[in-house]
């Protein structure tokens, strides 16, 4: 009996190859993710930092330049806040597709991985009932000679 072989073999290969790809496209996406977040967090904490400096100070008068530099700080990191939101959103759309395309790639390294299983035990069973055709044959063989 000849050996097994599948003739989707490449198929397969390229399959993983595809879902490898796609894992990796997902971790980058997830790690720009993780990346703006921590920049807005970041901007958060110094806009509260800002604040925080502006309500200690309070007892103390400030000039018109020191109140203009207070309050233009404050609206850059809120400016920075917002286009970093605006870059998660986009990241959280990118990481979304990402995920998707892995799910797809991992559907169809299962396909391709179910068939050859199918094969695979279609072939072992076609093995076994050759084999027991055969055990069949033999001990038929012999009781006829018996007899």
């Amino acid at each position: 009996m000849k050996k097994f072989s599948f003739n989707l073999e490449s198929v397969l290969g390229l399959r993983k190859w595809e879902e490898q790809r796609s894992q990796q496209a997902f971790a980058e996406a997830a790690s720009e993710v993780a990346k703006l977040e921590e920049r807005i967090s970041a901007a958060e904490s110094q806009a509260t930092a800002v604040f925080e400096n502006w309500n200690a100070s309070s007892g103390t008068r400030f000039s018109r330049n020191e109140r203009l530099a207070m309050i233009g700080n404050a609206e850059a990191l809120q400016k920075s806040r917002l286009e970093a939101e605006e870059l998660l959103r986009e990241a959280n759309e990118k990481r979304r597709e990402a995920m998707d395309r892995l799910k797809e790639a991992v559907r169809a390294k299962k396909v391709v991985e179910n068939l050859k299983q199918r094969r695979l035990d279609d072939y072992r069973a076609e093995v076994e009932r050759i084999e027991t055709q055969e055990v069949e044959d033999a001990f038929n063989s012999r009781r006829r000679k018996g007899i």
